[in-house]
């Protein structure tokens, strides 16, 4: 798998790739594998090129509830360089990922601008998704929350197959496996998901980004589909007219 498999390796200019490349180890990651602890100080950053990490904050009764998900669209540690993580970084779906030590990072400083000017981006970024995450659980019904997960877990994957059970669903959106359940069947009987043991097949993702809220597209800055929709049609119109 090529390191720009990830999209903050493949932005960046080749004299700073060039300098990261001989730095990169591939590495096999495993599900449920910690890669960073919640309060630790990292030691690695990985670049995901299949490989799935959640971002777990650990409530104080015990349960944990998912943040975000980092992937092949982002990298694990772009948050906490060289300060305390404020999340716990578990492996959510097996897959590869280039791992590179933070003390090599951190001596590139001066000589790779892009990739830390890319790497503030990413955060900012992922500030958004949580914050945005916080104002679904509050104002959005289960389904959407569902919707919304579903199409984050795509932007990572190579297709379109999720590896996950009801219970891990309810445990990563904190909610009860039964409404869960009831919210996917839904899902399921409009024809927007597939459901198997253990996984969910979206056949259409277009089908199911019209159907959701608006806290993914807000976090990304992109009006809604639904209203790009609109506005393409309105722009047809409006040439149509302008021919007659």
């Amino acid at each position: 798998m090529h390191p720009n498999n990830n999209a903050v390796l493949a932005t960046l200019p080749s004299s700073e790739y060039q300098g990261l490349q001989s730095k990169l180890t591939l590495v096999s990651l495993t599900r449920g594998q910690t890669l960073i602890d919640m309060g630790e100080s990292p030691t690695q950053v990985y670049f995901p090129v299949g490989a799935i990490v959640s971002m777990i904050n650990e409530l104080p009764d015990g349960q944990t509830i998912e943040l975000h998900m980092l992937g092949r669209t982002c990298l694990v540690g772009v948050a906490a360089l060289d300060v305390p993580s404020f999340y716990r970084a578990t492996v959510r779906v097996s897959g590869l990922a280039y791992r590179l030590p933070m003390s090599e990072l951190l001596s590139l400083r001066e000589r790779c601008p892009t990739y830390f000017i890319e790497a503030q981006k990413r955060t900012g970024l992922l500030m958004s998704h949580i914050a945005q995450r916080a104002t679904c659980i509050s104002y959005h019904k289960v389904e959407q929350q569902l919707v919304r997960w579903m199409i984050l877990m795509l932007d990572r994957l190579f297709d379109d197959v999720i590896q996950v059970t009801h219970s891990e669903l309810a445990s990563l959106i904190g909610t009860r496996r039964e409404a869960v359940t009831m919210a996917l069947g839904s899902l399921a009987r409009q024809g927007l998901i597939e459901m198997n043991r253990g996984s969910i097949r979206v056949p259409n993702r277009a089908a199911l980004e019209m159907i959701s809220c608006d806290c993914y597209w807000n976090a990304l800055g992109i009006a809604h589909p639904s209203l790009r929709a609109a506005s393409d049609r309105n722009h047809a119109q409006l040439k149509v007219l302008e021919s007659v």
